[in-house]
Parts: structure tokens; sequence; C-alpha cells
């Protein structure tokens, strides 16, 4: 029996070969670093191996000598960065970053972590770069470069961290492919961001994903807000807003869920497609307001520990969708609600801690 050979697409070949380069680099590179100290030569060979790199990751990794600055000075063809989890501190590398950018012009995906350095203003070199995930762990406070705002090409932001202090720079707005913006508190503990949610942030209208969650953002929530109009996610949860959300996130018809427990926030308008909105733990007070149209999309609804009195409102059966309602820990009143059974997807009800 002859066997034919079997082919493979050229797209499976690539994703094949960056799994190997990436297994490579990973088993091999530090092996020939740690030689790097007393052969100067073979260091010169390693870096010629690599100058025509696009791909690069050296993440949770703790290298333990120093990695040469001509390996990735001479990496002028590289498009993808990950420097995640690895010991940069011993070798003298949270300086060197300060100045690498500027010969890696065709960077587009950077990934960075546990540095001791302030965020490096030469980013705003980095003009094809499309995804930028940073992770602040350093004894000194950062504050987001304003030269981010050159970045025009940026589409993916995520910047996480407890040393991360000061305001979003009101440069991001010329970010205007951004579509997803993340900046978190990720280790939970301290909080990020004393300032309020900058007004201009309704221009970056290709916004489809927003999460500020667990920062110290204070004030309202700007009118802007409603003009981001392919916004699908929405998570401002662990803030200090205060006040009401803008009615104009009626305008959100793309908007599916709402995530801003832990406010001092109302809410009086609410767009027929959400999905889910956690109103959880906001000293919202007075009665549900009856913001439930007919065709309303609601499947998941919070409003545990609030300050709610009243009844709950009959338009909830617009609802149709609905899955879930969680109401604990308030004062509502009022008989058993059995309208309810009407709910064809209706699974979990929480009343506890209320007057019924």
């Amino acid at each position: 029996m002859v066997m034919k050979p079997r082919t493979i697409s050229m797209e499976t070949f690539k994703k094949a070969f960056v799994f190997l380069l990436h297994t490579f680099l990973l088993s091999s590179l530090p092996f020939a670093l740690n030689s790097v100290s007393s052969k100067r030569t073979e260091a010169e060979a390693l870096v010629s191996y690599l100058q025509n790199l696009t791909y690069l990751g050296l993440s949770l990794n703790y290298f333990i000598v120093k990695i040469p600055e001509s390996l990735f000075i001479n990496l002028g063809k590289l498009e993808y960065l990950n420097l995640t989890g690895i010991g940069l501190a011993s070798n003298n590398f949270s300086s060197l970053i300060l100045d690498i950018f500027g010969s890696m012009p065709n960077l587009k995906i950077l990934e960075l972590s546990s540095f001791e350095e302030k965020i490096p203003s030469s980013l705003g070199k980095l003009r094809n770069l499309q995804l930028f995930r940073l992770l602040i762990d350093s004894p000194l406070n950062s504050t987001i470069p304003s030269e981010l705002g050159l970045c025009t090409n940026l589409t993916q932001l995520i910047l996480s961290g407890s040393s991360l202090t000061g305001s979003l720079p009101l440069s991001l707005t010329n970010l205007t492919k951004l579509f997803g913006l993340v900046v978190i508190d990720s280790n939970f503990c301290g909080h990020i961001l004393l300032e309020e949610i900058p007004f201009e942030i309704g221009l970056l209208t290709n916004l489809t994903f927003l999460n500020l969650n667990g920062n110290r953002f204070s004030g309202y929530i700007p009118q802007m807000i409603g003009s981001l109009q392919n916004l699908f996610f929405l998570d401002l949860s662990v803030n200090l807003l205060l006040g009401q959300i803008p009615p104009t996130i009626e305008n959100l018809t793309e908007l599916r869920s709402i995530d801003i427990f832990s406010n001092h926030l109302t809410v009086s308008k609410l767009s027929k497609g959400l999905q889910v909105l956690n109103l959880k733990n906001n000293y919202f007070y007075g009665t549900i307001p009856r913001i439930f149209p007919e065709g309303c999309e609601l499947q998941y609804l919070d409003l545990y520990g609030n300050q709610l009195s009243g009844t709950l409102p009959l338009s909830l059966v617009n609802c149709r969708m609905l899955e879930v309602i969680d109401t604990g820990n308030n004062s509502i009143s009022g008989s058993f609600p059995f309208w309810m059974k009407t709910l064809p997807e209706f699974r979990v009800l929480i009343l506890k801690a209320n007057r019924f």
C-alpha cells in the first residue's frame, strides 16, 4: 500500500513554526545567555542569529545572568515581544527597557510586567503597535505617559497594577482605533487612578470593551459615554463614582452588559438590548425605577445590598428573557411576586433580608 504524502496549509505551518520557535527560545536561550559573561563571541553569534526574529516570547523565566543589550537593539524586524513574568531586575533590564523601543519600529504586540521603573515615554515611538499589555510591579508610583497617545494604531490597551497613579492622559483620545480599553487593579491591593473619568472618553467611538474596574475614579460618569455607539461591555465597578448613570446610556443599542457595583450610582434609563445589569452595593435608595420597557432583553439583574424600598415593579414581566433577580439585603416590601411565573426563562430569585 502506497501512502500519499500529506500536505499542510501555510497557516498551519506558520502556527507550528511559531510554537517551535517559542519552545526553542524558552529552552535554549537561557542556556546560551548563561555563557555570555565568559564568551563574548557566543553572545555576538546569538544576536546575529536572532536579528531576523519577528516573534520573541521570554515570559515566565528568571535569567541568572544579564541579558545582553544588543539582543534587543538589533531586533528591528520584531513584531511580537512578551516579557511578562520574568526576573528583569536581576538582569539590570529595568533601565534598558526605557531605551529599546526606538529600535523596534515594526512591533505590533508588546506585553510587559515586573520591572522596577516608571512606564517609559519611549513607547510613543512604537507607531505600529496594536496591542499593549502592562502590569506595573514597582515600589515607585507610575503614571501613564502622554506619549502613549502617539501609538495611533493601538486597538487594545491593558494596564494594571497597584502602583499606577494619576489620571488617563487626554492624549489617549487620539487612539481612535481602540476597541478595548482595560485599566484595572488586578493585584487587589491599593487603588489606582484617583481622578474623574475624562469627558473626552466619548471620542473613542470604536470602543466595544471598556473596563475601569477597581480604581479610584470619582465624580460623575460623563454624558459623552452615550457617544460610544459600538460599546458592548461596560465595567466601572469598585470606584468612587456618584450620581446617576447618564440617560444617554439608552442610546447604546449594542450594549449588553453594565457592571457598576460598589459605587454610589443610580439608574433612570436602559437600552432595550441590555442583558446584564449589576448595581450591587451602590447606596441606591428609593423605589426600583420603572425602566423595563416592552421588548427588554435583560437576563440578569443584581440589586443586592442597596437601600431600595417599595415593591418589585410589575414592568419586570416585560423582560421575557430574565433568568436571575437578586434583590437581597434591601427594604423591599409587598406580597410574594407570584407574577414572575410568567417569565419563561426564570431560574433564580433572591429576596433575603427584605420586608416581604
